[in-house]
């Protein structure tokens, strides 16, 4: 029986909530991401020779590689600025370093890790985020959903 009343006193109360409401809105915002530019921009990283691919997700690859974490860091160095990128940030050091590059086309993550049980064996993990396409709908809303405005409305 107190189940029952329990039931009976939200559903009068839900209902009275929206009998008393007048006015009200309510926005949804959706942001579809293409990968596409993701992909192009991962297949225009170089990788270290002899390093393998196991695992690639959306926006992100990752390689083993037989050399030092240090050894790959050098690598990147090397073959990144010609391609364009610049150096945003360095972190870490010894058997855990991250590069951040960035040019116009996007950004560049690349974390290299040395391997469990292996001192010449590296993980290379590269994530890419496009640059913000340009167009009518980015200039207005800067890429991504603006703020929801009730000018015009009745």
């Amino acid at each position: 029986m107190r189940t029952y009343q329990t039931l009976a006193f939200l559903l009068v109360g839900g209902i009275a909530g929206i009998a008393l409401a007048r006015d009200g809105s309510f926005a949804v915002g959706v942001h579809v991401v293409d990968r596409r530019p993701a992909t192009a921009l991962l297949d225009a990283i170089p990788v270290p020779p002899q390093a393998r691919a196991f695992d690639s997700r959306g926006h992100a690859r990752s390689y083993v590689w037989p050399g030092t974490p240090a050894a790959a860091a050098a690598f990147f160095d090397a073959e990144l600025p010609p391609r364009g990128y610049r150096s945003l940030t360095r972190a870490g050091q010894g058997q855990a370093l991250q590069q951040v590059w960035g040019d116009a086309r996007g950004r560049v993550v690349v974390q290299l890790e040395q391997a469990l049980g292996g001192n010449d064996l590296t993980r290379i993990r590269i994530s890419v985020a496009a640059a913000p396409a340009t167009g009518a709908a980015s200039e207005v809303a800067g890429g991504a959903p603006g703020p929801v405005t009730h000018e015009g409305a009745p």
